[in-house]
């Protein structure tokens, strides 16, 4: 049986560069999993701001950085 993987199927990459540039921020979240997603959608629900950082297997090297807002 081959196994498959829907999210690897389906998802579209990033295009998050990394971080060039000094930032300020209230909190800085590691790791982009559900914890972490988590954690930055509540964050940016408070008011409170913070930074998300995740590697994708491309991206092992490089750690990118997203800013996550209250919209």
């Amino acid at each position: 049986m081959k196994r498959t993987s829907i999210w690897r199927d389906t998802s579209v990459p990033s295009d998050y560069s990394c971080l060039r540039e000094h930032i300020t921020t209230d909190v800085a979240i590691i790791g982009g999993g559900i914890t972490g997603i988590t954690a930055g959608y509540l964050l940016a629900k408070a008011g409170i701001k913070s930074m998300m950082s995740s590697t994708t297997s491309n991206q092992v090297k490089e750690r990118s950085w997203q800013r996550m807002e209250r919209k």
